[in-house]
């Protein structure tokens, strides 16, 4: 499989396993990073729940690592894989810019 470049992808929902098993979403995060570049390792496939949770969570640090807007972040939430928007990230990168993030917007 062919690496693509990681070219900033939208807010949302990437895998909706939230009607089926946290190993149905850990092998398709992985099938998904793995089109950018993560390395899961021989024997992957074969592993048991907890191995596949485990590379699906380093497969998702992968995903972090390639997002370098401070402001977003890859996590599982319901057996889904989103990308979502990290107002923590968001917060300290305005301030960072010499503006505030304040409960009603920007100030």
């Amino acid at each position: 499989m062919k690496a693509v470049e990681y070219d900033y992808p939208d807010v949302g929902c990437y895998i909706d396993e939230s009607a089926g098993s946290a190993d149905d979403c850990n092998r398709r995060t992985i099938e998904f990073a793995q089109g950018y570049g993560f390395k899961p390792g021989r024997g992957v496939w074969q592993m048991g729940s907890e191995g596949l949770r485990w590379v699906g969570d380093k497969a998702v640090e992968f995903l972090n690592e390639l997002e370098d807007r401070s402001f977003m972040a890859w996590c599982f939430e319901d057996n889904s894989l989103f990308l979502m928007a990290d107002v923590d990230g968001a917060r300290e990168l305005s301030e960072q810019q010499g503006c505030g993030l304040s409960g009603g917007g920007w100030e």
